[in-house]
């Protein structure tokens, strides 16, 4: 806040306040266990603030779902150029000039979520650095998330460290509880292997700890957000969804030498095992 507040003073200072947009956001939740990397509503419903003078009306609410990769196409826009066509976001500069409130596009209504290996130190058989693949769709109302492989481990192997939460006091007093601690089940929520399908009403259950895919009255709701989520996510040609994706298991880690001391191995070359499995999709 502190250097946000000196910016404003310094654009102020030179006349260019009104006429500057100004964006203030977060890449992801608070670094605690079971937020950040994490496909819970803490865990990607980040703040964002945007200011640009008198051009944005102020004083209003606006319910129109946006994603970061929304940013890019909505700058070009606002400086008149047309988006570059690898972008994947939706401009939402009309939701920003716009006079009203409420839902300014009734198709902005949801967003996809989804998550492949973002660490390493998770094993499968005789892997030893691979992902923890999950989509999710949120709704006003709902999110559901599918786990494809619910025999993982979410955050990592317990082993080796549990490496996809950052280290913090809180993880370091989930981790020393015993299983008879009356906290325990906060490690579970935090560390736990989770069900291959979960379920959350956001409006009644924001921490996303009530999981209803197993609940009778939630079956409908549960089909018909995986079948919308399928749905948009082969019309993207997601990978896990096409072909099984596991794929992205094998993609080269940029962070090679933390993986040989995993495998044990100095010789350890993951871009050499991509081309050996791969061949012509690695480019050869």
């Amino acid at each position: 806040d502190t250097h946000i507040g000196r910016a404003l003073q310094h654009l102020e200072s030179r006349g260019l306040l009104d006429n500057t947009l100004i964006i203030a956001t977060s890449d992801h939740g608070m670094p605690f266990p079971r937020v950040k990397g994490q496909l819970y509503d803490d865990g990607f419903h980040v703040p964002m603030a945007v200011r640009w003078g008198e051009k944005i009306k102020a004083g209003r609410q606006v319910t129109d779902f946006i994603t970061f990769p929304d940013l890019a196409p909505t700058l070009l826009e606002l400086a008149g150029l047309p988006p570059h066509p690898q972008m994947t976001g939706q401009s939402f500069a009309r939701q920003l000039l716009a006079e009203e409130s409420g839902r300014i596009d009734s198709t902005r209504d949801h967003t996809l979520l989804g998550k492949e290996r973002h660490d390493i130190g998770r094993t499968d058989g005789e892997q030893l650095s691979v992902g923890y693949p999950a989509r999710a769709i949120r709704n006003d109302q709902f999110l559901y998330v599918r786990n494809f492989k619910p025999h993982r481990w979410p955050v990592g192997d317990p082993d080796y460290g549990l490496l996809n939460c950052d280290d913090s006091p809180t993880k370091r007093y989930l981790t020393d509880l015993s299983m008879a601690h009356a906290d325990y089940h906060f490690y579970l929520w935090a560390f736990g292997k989770r069900p291959k399908e979960e379920l959350y009403d956001i409006g009644r259950d924001p921490d996303c700890v009530d999981n209803l895919a197993r609940e009778r009255d939630y079956i409908q709701i549960k089909q018909l957000l995986w079948a919308q989520l399928q749905r948009e996510l082969r019309a993207q040609g997601d990978p896990r969804i096409v072909d099984g994706g596991d794929i992205f298991d094998d993609y080269p880690n940029q962070q090679v030498e933390r993986q040989q001391k995993l495998y044990s191995r100095p010789d350890y070359d993951p871009i050499e095992l991509f081309k050996q499995k791969y061949g012509a999709a690695a480019g050869e």
